[in-house]
């Protein structure tokens, strides 16, 4: 099985992620006035690792700590989403490429020494968030540890519209990126019918990204 085909991404909200990496690429990119430009991401949530074997794959700038919880899912994704084949396919643990940390993604967050240009919080068990992510305490410790130019990304499992119970997840999330960042936008799984429970996609951050103005929140 050909690469592209190994690490493609399916996911539409995964899809709108890497959409806004590689925006945060260019904003990062002209910030840097010729110092280094790598950058650092931090996935909380491996999962079937599809969206970390993109990051690496297809972004040679880019290297990524992966913090995964259940050693259980990682030693699946090795065996049977190909996370083996991409670390041997770019030598990618030895040459720095590609980190495993099995971790409460919560705590090695807020023990982390280091900035990040991308956290992406794609842990959700069911429609509630990782720890204390959807508050103005998880805002805050996402925000120290991004870079001047880095990019907040989560999974927001939650209808758009509907009762305040089923929309609770999504309102405190953006309300708690509110209060921390410059910047929010919402980008919807399901823009035709807001009362369809979808996948979507928060982003945050202290740059203006180039996304469209229906998505701006703040």
């Amino acid at each position: 099985m050909a690469h592209e085909l190994r690490y493609r991404l399916v996911c539409v909200y995964h899809l709108y992620f890497s959409q806004v990496v590689q925006m945060q690429g260019e904003v990062h990119a002209a910030s840097a006035e010729g110092r280094d430009t790598r950058r650092k991401a931090l996935v909380i949530g491996g999962g079937g690792y599809s969206f970390p074997k993109w990051l690496v794959s297809d972004n040679d700038d880019v290297d990524v700590t992966v913090v995964e919880i259940d050693e259980v899912v990682t030693k699946i994704a090795r065996e049977h989403f190909y996370l083996d084949e991409l670390i041997r396919d770019f030598d990618a643990e030895r040459g720095g490429r590609l980190r495993l940390v099995c971790d409460d993604g919560w705590a090695f967050l807020g023990n982390a020494d280091e900035r990040f240009d991308i956290i992406v919080n794609d842990a959700f068990g069911g429609r509630k968030p990782l720890g204390p992510l959807a508050t103005q305490e998880g805002a805050q410790a996402v925000l120290e540890h991004l870079s001047p130019t880095g990019v907040y990304l989560a999974n927001v499992i939650s209808p758009l519209e509907g009762s305040a119970k089923k929309t609770k997840i999504l309102r405190d999330s953006l309300d708690a990126c509110k209060d921390a960042f410059e910047h929010v936008y919402l980008i919807p799984e399901d823009g035709d019918d807001p009362t369809i429970v979808g996948d979507n996609v928060l982003v945050a951050s202290n740059a203006r990204l180039p996304l469209a103005k229906a998505y701006v929140i703040k």
